[in-house]
């Protein structure tokens, strides 16, 4: 059963990208694996950001273990895009936490598409 798209407000952290020319494919949207990179761009940032994560020093590690994504409509380059995580459990990389994120153009008002994974440290 497909997982239902969350409304912004319940997004605590967004992130915005500029989709790049080489982000569309043949048929001139972003291509699908490209969301993926999107939402770990997202997700990196989030960890650096907020929870002071080094990248570079840390032995710890995240792992995504499982992921789903549902497009509900497609996004093409020039757009730029807010990518949203919603989190519950504020002490990052101390638990196995489900990740939910969701991608909002600039240009529309309605989430385009959105992820959930199961991470765990």
């Amino acid at each position: 059963m497909r997982q239902a798209a969350k409304t912004r407000d319940q997004f605590h952290y967004f992130l915005p990208i500029q989709t790049r020319w080489s982000d569309n494919d043949l048929y001139g949207h972003v291509n699908n694996v490209t969301y993926y990179s999107y939402f770990d761009t997202a997700a990196n940032a989030l960890l650096i950001e907020k929870a002071n994560f080094d990248i570079h020093q840390s032995p710890i590690i995240g792992l995504v273990v499982d992921s789903a994504c549902s497009f509900l409509h497609e996004l093409s380059y020039p757009e730029i895009i807010d990518v949203g995580d919603y989190f519950k459990n504020r002490k990052l990389f101390t638990h196995l936490r489900t990740c939910h994120f969701q991608i909002w153009s600039r240009n529309c008002f309605s989430s385009r598409t959105f992820c959930s994974c199961l991470c765990r440290p």
